[in-house]
């Protein structure tokens, strides 16, 4: 731990320096840097396009929430902030590429990102943890014991407080002239340990609570719970979701602390923090896809499944009941009993 905390000071206090005598080490990691992350944006752009045209699908079947529609506004948000941060980067990172090769040497006194993109570094990882913590919380509400529902609110509550704390303290650091992110900051750090356990303890949370609606599954013979297999998709996809950002975290957090990883081992892990801000709006949007996707799914089954007259339902004491309204073609009305786990 002393040397651990030795190596953190260090990288806070040097200023990053890019030899002239051998640019193939700048080269090296940073376009290959600003190439992913324009190619994540390229990704980000055509993931929003199919999460807008599967939300209106989905409000047209009357599926989709009414609460739900402002995930439009979000979506756009979400591009919105993408477009920013990666204009920000190639600007950023080819005018120090310029810079590099006119000079024996440049110090790059800021975030790769620029001042501008920062912001939309930061509120991308808001916007991302902030929606998969709304997931997690929306996946407790039907527990039996309100005990455990409260006390599953307040450890989210605190999981959102620190990020905000430390995102807000990020910012005020990057405001600074002196503030070089490509070193390794203590507070860049900080931050992406940060995000790192959000993202874990969503998975965590989210595994407990499939584990518990397996056992449930389990001793009622696999009848107590009839969209099991749709709800342990929706499950999957955030705890994948979560795992992606996971990887990325990690990524940056190694190849910045580990010793002998490269030459230049704070330009080896600009390759994943540069990343880190498309990453997040990905693993966003792709919740909110397949959310939308399983709801079209799974009206189109009910409405099937009506019409045959297949749809059938147990209860048990583990299962409480809920109306879902349904309409077919022909303007037939019908309120269907849908069995939901407690």
């Amino acid at each position: 731990m002393q040397q651990l905390s030795k190596r953190i000071a260090h990288m806070a206090s040097a200023p990053l320096e890019i030899q002239r005598e051998d640019p193939t080490k700048l080269f090296k990691f940073w376009l290959p840097s600003t190439f992913l992350a324009t190619t994540l944006h390229g990704i980000v752009l055509a993931l929003s396009i199919s999460c807008i045209f599967t939300l209106r699908k989905a409000s047209k079947q009357g599926s989709l929430p009414r609460e739900w529609r402002f995930l439009q506004l979000y979506i756009a948000l979400l591009v919105a902030i993408s477009i920013t941060n990666a204009i920000s980067e190639i600007l950023t990172v080819l005018g120090a590429v310029l810079v590099a090769l006119r000079s024996s040497h440049v110090s790059l006194a800021g975030p790769p990102q620029g001042q501008v993109g920062i912001f939309s570094f930061v509120l991308g990882i808001w916007g991302a943890d902030g929606f998969l913590l709304w997931r997690c919380s929306h996946m407790y509400q039907t527990l039996a014991s309100q005990t455990l529902r409260r006390l599953v609110r307040g450890l989210l509550a605190v999981i959102l407080m620190i990020s905000l704390g430390c995102g807000v303290i990020y910012l005020a650091m990057a405001s600074s002239k002196k503030f070089a992110l490509t070193d390794g900051s203590t507070m860049m750090l900080i931050f992406s340990c940060t995000s790192l356990f959000v993202n874990l303890s969503i998975t965590v949370l989210i595994l407990g609570r499939i584990v518990a609606l397996g056992h449930i599954n389990r001793r009622s013979g696999g009848r107590g719970f009839r969209g099991w297999a749709v709800y342990a998709e929706i499950i999957s996809i955030i705890v994948e979701s979560a795992a992606l950002i996971v990887i990325f975290d990690l990524a940056y957090i190694i190849l910045t602390l580990t010793d002998n990883v490269a030459p230049m081992k704070s330009l080896g892990a600009l390759v994943p923090l540069i990343s880190l801000t498309q990453i997040h709006i990905i693993a966003a949007e792709l919740v909110i896809y397949r959310l939308a996707a399983t709801r079209n799914d799974v009206t189109n089954v009910i409405e099937d499944q009506t019409r045959t007259g297949e749809l059938s339902f147990v209860s048990s004491h583990h299962v409480s009941s809920f109306k879902l309204e349904c309409s077919s073609s022909k303007g037939a009305h019908s309120d269907i009993e849908i069995a939901h786990v407690k």
